[in-house]
């Protein structure tokens, strides 16, 4: 209890008068019920407030991969993630991380003030369920230090696309397509470095107006952005197709399997009728191709695939990935990229987003400390940890955020852009006139 507080007072004069003398009587004041009243509310409010320090030590201290799997319900919905609501800033590792101009300061440490940009309606209202009140501190996830961003301006920029620059289930916003062209109009090269196949690549590349090289399949193919012509394939040798089929189907007894190939994806038994979770999603195309092996021996025996897809509806995404590693890493590249959805990515061995961006930016004379690459997934770690210049989503993967050296802003509100836009505002550069 407060030394200050009217109870307290009330205490010592109690404790003054059964010390006194007896010859000298102490005249105790009646305890006034105003005063009484006083002091109870006090004492409810200092039991409210350790019982709030106990609760945010108690969400605090949950492992940073249990967080992550909160952020998505079974139906693949994002939760929203704590974050200050101010634009110029993201939070991160207990720190209030400055993106962009205006009077701001860096605090370091488990809380942080709300700065005095405008607010939302509701600044009191942080996310998790957990309300403050304004100008109250707020209490964020520890997570690993995040470094402020560079200023720099790079030779080229690799993006991965969903969860990246298309929200799950959007479309790429009109401020994204401005920053991605605004590079293309300086001469800086942006390449879009995904784990979809070449058939699901024409919305986007509408969205974006993007043309030249993009890397498809997670690194397996390089095709034109027009016209989809393969520019390279790396196909899974034969040979590794059975065995890493055969080690998933023992690690996975529910495990079914899906192979991409540069123009089609063939399903095998049990796969288009397995139960699939999460979103689908954004700027996909209505009806791919599709067909139906009715064995996994047909299955396998196409020639260029490109990827093997394994779904196993009754596992955990992230349980599976691991288990995938273990057990068939030396054979074939383990990834996912889907939200919530147990679903695995199998490449060529050795052959990831990372990988196939080295050998074009090297082809193109372009160091690595030139490149700046952003991703959310999985898929995208290899890719985060190469670039000169790795940028995570904020909203992204446990893992994706664990490699990349910076933060993005949420693909919701832009982040890409809202990176690639300081860039250019800290050295401005003229446009590139052709001719």
């Amino acid at each position: 209890m407060d030394a200050t507080s009217p109870a307290a007072s009330w205490d010592v004069l109690s404790a003054r008068a059964r010390r006194a003398p007896a010859s000298e009587p102490v005249e105790q004041p009646a305890p006034a019920p105003l005063v009484l009243l006083v002091a109870d509310l006090a004492g409810l409010v200092e039991v409210g407030e350790r019982l709030r320090r106990r609760d945010h030590l108690l969400t605090d201290r949950a492992p940073a991969q249990d967080l992550d799997r909160r952020r998505h319900d079974e139906d693949g919905g994002d939760e929203e993630r704590d974050q200050h609501e101010c634009p110029h800033h993201v939070v991160r590792g207990g720190e209030q991380r400055v993106h962009t101009g205006g009077k701001h300061g860096l605090r370091l440490g488990k809380t942080r003030r709300a700065c005095g940009h405008s607010p939302p309606e509701d600044r009191g209202q942080l996310r998790h369920g957990r309300r403050r009140n304004v100008g109250q501190s707020l209490t964020v996830e520890p997570r690993s230090a995040v470094k402020p961003w560079p200023e720099i301006v790079p030779r080229l920029v690799a993006s991965d696309i969903d969860g990246t620059i298309v929200p799950h289930g959007g479309t790429v916003s009109p401020r994204t397509r401005a920053a991605l062209q605004r590079y293309v109009e300086h001469g800086i090269e942006v390449v879009l470095v995904t784990g979809r196949p070449p058939r699901w690549l024409p919305p986007v590349v509408e969205a974006t107006g993007l043309t030249g090289p993009v890397i498809a399949a997670n690194g397996a193919m390089v095709v034109d952005a027009g016209s989809l012509e393969p520019i390279e394939v790396r196909a899974i040798p034969p040979e590794h197709l059975g065995e890493a089929v055969e080690r998933f189907t023992a690690a996975f007894p529910d495990a079914v399997f899906a192979v991409e190939t540069p123009g089609e994806l063939l399903v095998g038994p049990g796969f288009a009728q397995a139960p699939a979770r999460g979103r689908r999603e954004g700027l996909t195309p209505e009806g791919p191709p599709v067909t139906e092996a009715a064995s996994l021996g047909e299955l396998l025996d196409v020639a260029d695939v490109i990827k093997i897809l394994v779904r196993s509806p009754a596992s955990d995404p992230d349980e599976m990935l691991a288990t995938g590693r273990a057990e068939a890493g030396h054979v074939v590249s383990v990834t996912r990229s889907g939200v919530a959805r147990p679903l695995l990515e199998l490449g060529p061995v050795g052959v990831t987003k990372a990988s196939t961006l080295a050998e074009h930016a090297r082809a193109r004379g372009i160091d690595r400390a030139d490149v700046v690459a952003f991703g959310d997934m999985p898929n995208d770690v290899e890719m985060l940890r190469w670039a000169g210049h790795g940028f995570a989503m904020h909203d992204g993967h446990h893992e994706a955020r664990a490699a990349a050296p910076y933060l993005a802003p949420p693909v919701e509100e832009d982040g890409v852009a809202q990176v690639l836009e300081t860039f250019l505002a800290a050295r401005p550069l003229s446009p590139v006139v052709e001719g």
